[in-house]
């Protein structure tokens, strides 16, 4: 499981925002200004637990499936419908300005099915489960959720 620590910053009906720390391995990433680790803290958005309160600490988690399953959705379903999107062009016009236009077709037609399945995933499996909310604490800075 891969699991960061978070602060809640913002609660809004059900949806709770998180701000996510950075973990000293970022500072060494090279990638980290595409993840905001080199901005600051990352904040996502999650389904709010009942009992949380702006300013608790989550620890939020997801299994190293989960993450594979949302890699595959977002960097293989639009290049394999952008591959067959050019074949069908070549293989119906015969060209190769047919074949970039059924490239383009099958890429946004990709795109399309990666965010229309990813929002069937949203409420399930594809989200991060806070594993950790010490909301029994009290703490003066935190106020309650709307």
């Amino acid at each position: 499981m891969i699991e960061v620590s978070g602060r809640i910053v913002a609660i809004h009906g059900e949806k709770a925002r998180v701000a996510i720390e950075q973990d000293a391995h970022c500072a060494g990433c090279a990638s980290r200004k595409t993840c905001h680790g080199g901005s600051g803290a990352s904040i996502i958005e999650i389904n709010h637990p009942i009992g949380m309160l702006i300013g608790d600490k989550v620890s939020l988690g997801m299994d190293e499936s989960t993450l594979t399953r949302s890699a595959l959705l977002a960097y293989l379903v639009p290049p394999v419908c952008l591959i067959v999107g050019a074949g069908i062009g070549d293989t119906l016009g015969h060209s190769d300005v047919m074949a970039m236009l059924g490239a383009l077709l099958g890429l946004l037609t990709g795109l399309c099915i990666a965010r229309v399945l990813t929002r069937l995933f949203r409420h399930g499996s594809l989200e991060p489960n806070i594993s950790n909310c010490p909301s029994t604490t009290t703490f003066s800075n935190r106020s309650p959720a709307p």
